[in-house]
């Protein structure tokens, strides 16, 4: 449902702010929305701000190696992050390893 995708991606983003410098992994569906929305640079910049962002976050398909080595925890912490937020698992059972 996209309303639910479009809530968990702004979930996301709103968990991003309070987490600026954490690296965040997306699900598939979040990252699939965020690139969506990135390809209106001027909502996407409106909507950030509206969030309560000061820049654009970036966003890259692609992670440096040293964040590629970190995947795996991030991932973890990004899921202990989510529950704590929003009292709900971040990853289906079926999509523990994205």
């Amino acid at each position: 449902n996209a309303d639910v995708v479009l809530g968990r991606y702004t979930s996301f983003l709103k968990l991003k702010l309070e987490n600026p410098t954490t690296l965040l992994i997306p699900t598939l569906e979040i990252e699939l929305a965020w690139i969506c929305h990135m390809l209106r640079p001027d909502l996407y910049a409106k909507d950030l701000r509206a969030l309560g962002f000061s820049e654009l976050l970036d966003h890259r398909l692609t992670l440096n190696l040293y964040e590629s080595n970190m995947r795996k925890a991030a991932l973890k912490n990004t899921q202990k992050l989510w529950k704590e937020k929003f009292g709900v698992p971040y990853l289906e059972e079926k999509n523990k390893g994205i």
